[in-house]
Formats: structure tokens, C-alpha cells, sequence
């Protein structure tokens, strides 16, 4: 299933944004995962009649909602849709699972990464919690990955690899396999965030590219204002471009001072449900490059 986006990072002058959904279906490997807006979208969609069961199994229900049940589903058909898509695009890769899943065949993973070198008007985003397994399917750096005609070199310009980080023990996990794996542009997303994350310059280095924010939807998190604007300055710090993508749905604020007992902008808490209107944060963290 393709569609377009409303993903704010997949919104890059000159493209259309859009979600590539080659696989379906996932499972939960750690914090960041307990909230995942994809789960509680293909539990949704089991019953969509239109949708011929295309998320059947998938998910189950629990006591706390809806979790992924660790079944995955190769979509062998949507291969082909990035060949027919007239205007470039920027493109988010498995919005509904993850490329790198264990239950996703290397030789499937090689087949997606072929239509990629094919289309290369196109430029794809895979983001990844599965940050060694993505290693070992793009191979180290340099000898690239085995496709139907023989061996794709790598980095390819139009592949931007992922990984991400919602708290410290994440950063130290996934970002080390990223600095590893051939990219044109590696990239963080910080989110949801859910504690301070101190990413010193060891893991920044290699990276071309930050997103951050806070958790939205069902059952969301706390992320404080002061976590956000702590990336923004590590970013800066090692001039890489940063994306402040939203605040959250449970905005918190630490005071700086005394006599600072407001937030440094008047609408507080937001209106918006995901902490996602620039208009309504403080003017330091409307950064989204």
C-alpha cells in the first residue's frame, strides 16, 4: 500500500511525499515501541473490508490495546509501484513495519533495495530499530548488497538510512550499526522521546541529519520542552541539520529560573492534539531544517 504524506520530514521542496509499505506487520523490541502509532493503525484497518484482510493477524488485543503479534507480510506487489509514481518523491520505506525485521528475508530486503537503485529520481528514507540486522544486509561499507543481477555497490545517492532513539540505552544500541552501514545520508529520529539523551560526539559522528519530538496519540508519554531544546543544541553543537518535527501530546516544562514561572510562549499547553504547530512553540525550537 503507497499513499501520500503528511509526515512533516517527507515534505522536501520539489517531491511528493509519500509511505512505501513493501511488508506489513511488526513486533515490539523495546521502549519506543509500546506506543506505535502503525500498530494501532493495522488494528484499525483488520476490518477495513476494502482492504481484503491485507492487515488480518497482524495485531491482537490486549488488556493494554492493540500489539503487534510478530507476523509479518511480504507485499510482493507493491515492488512495483515506485516505477509508475511520475514526480520525484521523497519517500518513507515500511511506515507499517520494518525493513530490517528478522521476519523479512534478506533476499525480499535485497529486492526492495533493487528497485531503489532503479529510481533513482525518487529518494527513500528507511528508518530502522533493527539497526544491526540492517547492517548485515547493506554490508559494511563500500560492498553494497547482492541483487537479482548480480552486486548493487552502496552507498546508492538516493538511499537515506535510519535509526531510532527514544532514550539513552537506544542511542547506544542502534547508532553505532548506523555510523557502520552505507548511506548517503544517515540520519537520528529522536522520537518519541522519552528521557534526556546525551548524544555526545562519538555517536554524532557520521550523522548528516537529527529529527526530533515528542510521543503523540493513544496512551502518550511525557516529553519535556528542556529533552527537545537539549538535542537542538547537540545537533548545533555539531552542525547538523535538526528537524523539530512536534512537542508531544504531554508537553512538559522545567522552569529555568525563579522568575521564570511561564513558558517563553504564550499558548501553553498547545492546541494542537500532537504538539505539532510550530506557531505554538517557543520561538528557539522552530527549527525544522
Amino acid at each position: 500500500m503507497s499513499a501520500k504524506s503528511k509526515i512533516q520530514w517527507t515534505q522536501r521542496p520539489g517531491t511528493v511525499g509519500r509511505t512505501w509499505n513493501p511488508c506489513r506487520g511488526c513486533s515490539l523490541v523495546s521502549e519506543g515501541c509500546t506506543n506505535c502509532y502503525a500498530m494501532y493503525a493495522a488494528h484499525r484497518m483488520e476490518n477495513n473490508q476494502t482492504l481484503k484482510g491485507a492487515y488480518s493477524g497482524l495485531t491482537r488485543m490486549t488488556e493494554h490495546g492493540p500489539v503487534w503479534t510478530g507476523g509479518i507480510r511480504l507485499v510482493h506487489e507493491a515492488l512495483e509501484q515506485p516505477y509508475h509514481w511520475k514526480e520525484p518523491s521523497t519517500v518513507f520505506v515500511n511506515s507499517m513495519s520494518d525493513l530490517f525485521h528478522e521476519g523479512v528475508p534478506f533476499h525480499f530486503i535485497s529486492r526492495v533495495l533493487e528497485v531503489i537503485t532503479k529510481t533513482p529520481q525518487h529518494t527513500y528514507l528507511v528508518l530502522t530499530k533493527r539497526a544491526q540486522r540492517m547492517r548485515e544486509a547493506l554490508g559494511p561499507r563500500g560492498t553494497g548488497f547482492y541483487a537479482a543481477e548480480g552486486p548493487v555497490p552502496c552507498p546508492q545517492p538516493n538511499l537515506w538510512l535510519g535509526v531510532s532513539v527514544e532514550n539513552a540505552q537506544a542511542a547506544e544500541m542502534r547508532v553505532g550499526w548506523l555510523q557502520r552501514s552505507p548511506a548517503a545520508v544517515r540520519f537520528l529520529s529522536v522520537e518519541p522521546l522519552l528521557e534526556a539523551v546525551d548524544l555526545d560526539a562519538h555517536l554524532l559522528e557520521d550523522i548528516n541529519w537529527v529529527i526530533v519530538g515528542g510521543e503523540s496519540g493513544p496512551r502518550s508519554r511525557p516529553c519535556n520542552v528542556e529533552w527537545i531544546r537539549s538535542v537542538v543544541a547537540q545537533a548545533q553543537a555539531a552542525s547538523i541539520p535538526i528537524f523539530v518535527k512536534q512537542l508531544g501530546a504531554k508537553v512538559e516544562v522545567v522552569y529555568r529560573s525563579p522568575e521564570d514561572n511561564a513558558w517563553d510562549h504564550p499558548v501553553f499547553p498547545p492546541k494542537d492534539r500532537k504538539g505539532g504547530d510550530p506557531d505554538e512553540w517557543p520561538e528557539d525550537l522552530r527549527i525544522r531544517e
